[in-house]
């Protein structure tokens, strides 16, 4: 029989206390943006064909620069191609995925896809947020520095950091490389 002593409990709690904090919180303390300003940089980066890091060190701050694609894709100005190939003009918009993303459909191919298909963030379950965060912060800081500011586990965040690093889409990785998303990890 195994006997669990108030101590233990209490080592227990201290341990789970920062997995016990929500991702709206870590998304707070950490100062990210929101899941829809990180689809709009996405949308930019992959649709706007602009120099994303040479605006944004102009001083234009990443909500402002997420508000004008989000305009310019209210408008039908920011063409939207196919990942297999296929010209802006037979995509169509088709409905909201499960997460509330845009998702569009190519007429030509028949697939319907989202800003998200084809990069490292497609099919994780981690938070946009935290995933470009993760991103922004992998060449210089450590990966334990990386987990301790988050409610995961270490693995988790090597698994992740990872796959980006073997990302098809390298074009997306090495933009948001070089954005500074978020605070910088604690010490």
């Amino acid at each position: 029989m195994f006997l669990v002593t108030d101590s233990m409990v209490d080592v227990w709690r201290s341990a789970r206390s920062v997995s016990d904090e929500s991702w709206a919180d870590t998304v707070d303390r950490l100062e990210l943006p929101s899941r829809e300003t990180c689809l709009q940089l996405l949308a930019g980066i992959r649709f706007a064909e602009v120099d994303v890091v040479a605006i944004l060190d102009q001083g234009v701050d990443l909500e402002e620069f997420a508000s004008r694609i989000a305009a310019r894709r209210e408008l039908g100005d920011l063409p939207v191609d196919c990942p297999k190939g296929h010209e802006a003009g037979v995509v169509v918009k088709n409905g909201r995925g499960g997460r509330g993303e845009q998702r569009y459909h190519c007429r030509r191919c028949r697939s319907s896809f989202s800003v998200l298909t084809g990069t490292v963030f497609y099919r994780h379950q981690l938070p946009l947020p935290v995933m470009m965060y993760l991103v922004s912060h992998m060449d210089y800081s450590p990966l334990v520095r990386l987990a301790a500011d988050l409610p995961i586990t270490y693995r988790s965040v090597v698994v992740f950091i990872d796959s980006a690093r073997k990302a098809s889409d390298q074009t997306v990785v090495d933009v948001i490389r070089e954005l500074s998303i978020g605070k910088t990890p604690s010490e």
